[in-house]
């Protein structure tokens, strides 16, 4: 049986665990619903295009419980109610987990659950929106690696992918690493540790000046465009930086000897 996890601030589950078996249909949009923006000026032909906006993914799952007696499937839909909601009784952010793709999302509880009780085997639906409407590679680029217990042949990860290209990687020179992004571009985190003079990181024509420092640890967030030195909040010269499938990231200073760690999800529509 197909597995999904789903975890929550207050921790992690898997509903098999709470008695319910998964059905293996489900229902969600190949991509989130999007809209294009355009308008019209007098005089001119056609539309101008304004972009587009990317809005919210839904899905919806069934699940059934063997369950001859209504108490006990009480307790069953109340322990469900624990994971899905706070302790206000809010649906709360829950992380969920396709096993089988080894891809995961972020989603909200979204609409009550209806379980039948015409016969002791209850069927009910629970259904989620996700609303930055993208799916995450479960596992992250650090952890490509050989003998990984998560990563199997029914991921569909790509043959070759060695993930992050500097996981741990010593640096004393300029390089250019391979990222192996699959999906979308993504936003990574970034850890340096060591000595180096004028430090720059690029991809895709856009870069982060880290500059120059002597025995720093240094945590960039790119997703926040925060930096930290030793801890320090700091800041620095830094684009909207991304990781872009097929190309790669140039490092390039002086004096350098540092360790670096580019770590990241990769992301799909």
């Amino acid at each position: 049986m197909d597995v999904i996890t789903i975890k929550s601030p207050s921790g992690t589950f898997n509903l098999s665990d709470l008695g319910f078996r998964w059905h293996r249909e489900h229902e969600a949009l190949g991509t989130a619903d999007f809209s294009l923006r355009s308008d019209h000026i007098p005089g001119k032909t056609g539309d101008w295009y304004f972009g587009s906006e990317v809005g919210t993914k839904e899905y919806e799952f069934t699940l059934s419980l063997l369950e001859d007696d209504l108490t006990t499937l009480d307790q069953k839909i109340a322990e469900l109610n624990d994971v899905l909601f706070d302790a206000y009784g809010k649906p709360q952010l829950l992380e969920i987990t396709l096993d089988y793709t080894r891809k995961m999302f972020y989603a909200y509880f979204s609409e009550p659950i209806a379980p039948t009780t015409e016969t002791i085997l209850s069927k009910m639906k629970l259904t989620f929106v996700s609303f930055d409407g993208k799916k995450y590679s479960a596992d992250k680029a650090s952890e490509f690696l050989w003998g990984s217990e998560k990563i199997n042949f029914k991921a569909n990860y790509k043959l070759g992918d060695t993930g992050t290209g500097a996981n741990a990687l010593t640096i004393t020179s300029n390089q250019s690493l391979d990222t192996f992004v699959d999906g979308k571009a993504v936003k990574p985190s970034i850890k340096i540790v060591g000595t180096g003079t004028n430090v720059k990181l690029t991809c895709a024509g856009r870069s982060i000046a880290v500059g120059t420092f002597t025995s720093k640890t240094i945590a960039i967030d790119t997703e926040m465009f925060i930096a930290y030195f030793d801890g320090v909040e700091t800041l620095i010269d830094m684009d909207d930086f991304y990781i872009v499938p097929n190309a790669k990231v140039s490092v390039t200073g002086t004096g350098m000897n540092f360790v670096l760690t580019i770590d990241y999800q990769n992301v799909y529509m």
